[in-house]
């Protein structure tokens, strides 16, 4: 009977244990998270990790702009950060995420402070999380993804050929096999875009003869309640920028619609030839219709 009860002592002993461990090891839900999601709750932590796969080796400091990684393989190797920078909401300490859930009711990550930006189909949505809740959302039953935002690098010298655009662009081999009979350059299709900090003179919106493409714009009057129309050719000419402060809607304008250029030193030519383009937007051929909004 004694040894029956130091046995039974044992197992709840061990039994305390493992729920502890269990405890330890999901109060954090890692597999609801993105790599980079897993990152920046180390960096949180002043630790730096490659996400799973640096368990139990040494933690690095972690410096304000690079992050180094522990890992034999990626010794001496820096990277820049990818993850967004953390902002401030209505006092508290904020990241833009994408989050799903599995019942399309955002209710329970909303009372953890969270804030939805974009609501998508599919229980999808671009929120806003609270930097120190992030762990306990992920424990949310209903939750079954987290992302917080990546800082992405403007490569429109790979966009075209990475989304296949560039195929239906060219109508290639491949695109012919699908069914597609012509080329698709955005030629006959009016490309409409709201944005902050356009210059409505850069080179990916001039054809190759050095006319404007962009066939209206927009932009806030002085007193920021209005929208002044220019629609002529000699107007838009005259237009430089909505702010000079940001270069947002200049990207995204010349990612969905910017001319194809070819660049050679200091040289950047508009060309037709789409195929040869050193850089180039999804619709070069479109036309442009810009609204700049300067705040």
């Amino acid at each position: 009977m004694k040894n029956y009860t130091l046995l039974s002592r044992r197992c709840r002993t061990v039994a305390m244990l493992l729920c502890m461990v269990s405890v330890s090891l999901f109060a954090q839900d890692y597999d609801k998270m993105s790599a980079g999601t897993q990152m920046f709750l180390s960096e949180r932590n002043r630790e730096v990790r490659l996400p799973r796969l640096n368990a139990g080796r040494p933690i690095a400091p972690v410096n304000d702009t690079l992050m180094r990684f522990v890992d034999p393989n990626l010794e001496k190797k820096e990277f820049k950060r990818p993850i967004a920078e953390v902002e401030t909401y209505a006092g508290q300490e904020m990241i833009s995420a994408f989050v799903r859930v599995n019942d399309n009711n955002f209710g329970s990550v909303v009372a953890l402070g969270a804030v939805i930006q974009s609501q998508f189909k599919d229980g999808l949505a671009a929120m806003l999380l609270p930097a120190d809740k992030i762990a306990e959302i992920s424990e949310l039953s209903n939750v079954t993804y987290i992302e917080v935002a990546e800082v992405l690098q403007p490569l429109n010298d790979r966009q075209r050929t990475v989304t296949q655009a560039f195929d239906a662009m060219t109508n290639s081999e491949a695109a012919q096999a699908l069914g597609l009979t012509s080329g698709y350059t955005g030629k006959g299709v009016i490309l409409g875009i709201i944005d902050t900090g356009v210059d409505f003179q850069h080179i990916a919106f001039k054809d190759k003869n050095g006319n404007n493409r962009i066939v209206r714009a927009y932009k806030l009057s002085t007193n920021s309640t209005s929208l002044t129309t220019y629609s002529t050719a000699s107007q838009i000419n005259g237009l430089t920028y909505d702010t000079n402060a940001e270069d947002h809607g200049t990207h995204t304008s010349s990612t969905a619609g910017g001319s194809s250029v070819i660049v050679n030193g200091s040289t950047v030519t508009v060309t037709d030839d789409h195929a040869n383009a050193t850089y180039g937007g999804m619709a070069p051929e479109a036309d442009l219709v810009i609204a700049g909004l300067s705040s």
